[in-house]
């Protein structure tokens, strides 16, 4: 093997893990959203809950929070360039979205794309 291949194997490799990490970000971002949406169901209908579906709900919630908490350390990280200083998500939007700088927009892009049209209240940060 050449240096100009070792060259293109090299960059054949690194595009591949770049296009791996993409998608595995894609799919955890879908994932922590369908939960979401999950949870904000369940909270619609939870005076209309059975028992069993009560026995669903509780793992589902756990995973939720767990999913919530992940994003929050991971995606939240980056999209506001700072360490979390609460635990979930929704906490950090909350903090950010009546600022009038650039967090602040990024709250808001987050919180009305993603979360506030389907909390029950219309406000979920």
């Amino acid at each position: 093997m050449n240096a100009d291949q070792a060259k293109g194997t090299v960059a054949a490799g690194t595009l591949t893990y770049i296009l791996y990490a993409i998608g595995v970000l894609y799919l955890f971002m879908y994932v922590t959203w369908l939960h979401f949406l999950a949870v904000m169901n369940l909270d619609r209908k939870k005076d209309e809950l059975t028992t069993p579906a009560k026995v669903f709900a509780w793992p589902m919630l756990i995973v939720g929070y767990a999913l919530d908490v992940s994003f929050n350390l991971t995606v939240g990280t980056v999209s506001f360039l700072e360490l979390p200083h609460e635990l979930t998500f929704s906490e950090r939007c909350s903090r950010h979205i009546n600022e009038g700088g650039w967090r602040g927009d990024v709250a808001r892009w987050w919180c009305d794309n993603y979360l506030n049209p389907f909390d029950k209240s219309g406000k979920h940060c």
